[in-house]
């Protein structure tokens, strides 16, 4: 449960980072950090359920959060 734990605080550390800058370092309320992991999250299941391989599908969710960013 320990090594669970670690991994997940891991993989949501850049999303707390990114929404503590906004609101706290340049205090303007954006969203975007919000919005586009979960859009990245679902370009890559989409475009893993519709055939493509895991690094194609990971690079598509990367450019769409990129672009949503």
């Amino acid at each position: 449960m320990l090594i669970t734990s670690i991994g997940q605080g891991l993989l949501w550390t850049p999303l707390v980072i990114g929404v503590f800058i906004t609101f706290r370092i340049l205090d303007i309320p954006d969203l975007t950090t919000e919005g586009s992991f979960p859009l990245g999250a679902a370009v890559t299941v989409s475009a893993m359920l519709s055939g493509q391989s895991a690094i194609v599908a990971s690079l598509l969710g990367f450019l769409a959060g990129c672009i949503a960013g």
